[in-house]
């Protein structure tokens, strides 16, 4: 039996306890928010959804939760793998995101950036790994930003 950390259990804890930790966030107590804010914070959840699992269902037989990827994986460059190179931690960032709008949690905004940086050195670390495996992943990464379409 493999020792438990070596494929990056860990990370996949933590990403699970702030993504629970977003969810449960209060709210800001006051007021009530407009129609047009509550329609932001849902479209940013749902495409952030939609992106997530366009992203799970296009790695396909690669997929593992853990940083580590499988030992005779293929590198995905295509689909949401063009557009970002975490399509699926992007996803998670819009729907943390869509969630502080949408309840208008100043503690659920804050853990969504603690995620971001979180999925940030996950990623560096999975990339890392990737590197091993596939000769062709730097000039991937060179052309294809990391989390945020244009950006980044």
């Amino acid at each position: 039996m493999a020792r438990f950390g070596r494929r990056g259990e860990w990370w996949f804890v933590g990403q699970v306890v702030l993504m629970g930790g977003i969810a449960v966030s209060p709210p800001w107590p006051g007021g009530e928010l407009s129609n047009g804010v509550l329609m932001l914070g849902m479209a940013l959840m749902l495409f952030g959804l939609n992106f997530a699992v366009a992203g799970l269902l296009w790695l396909g037989p690669n997929l593992t939760p853990f940083p580590a990827p499988i030992s005779d994986n293929a590198l995905v460059t295509s689909g949401p793998y063009a557009v970002v190179r975490h399509p699926i931690y992007t996803g998670l960032l819009l729907l943390g995101a869509g969630w502080a709008v949408y309840r208008a949690s100043p503690a659920a905004g804050a853990l969504t950036v603690v995620l971001f940086a979180y999925l940030n050195a996950k990623s560096a670390r999975e990339e890392r790994w990737l590197c091993e495996q596939h000769p062709q992943y730097p000039a991937y990464a060179a052309a294809t930003p990391r989390l945020i379409p244009g950006v980044y």
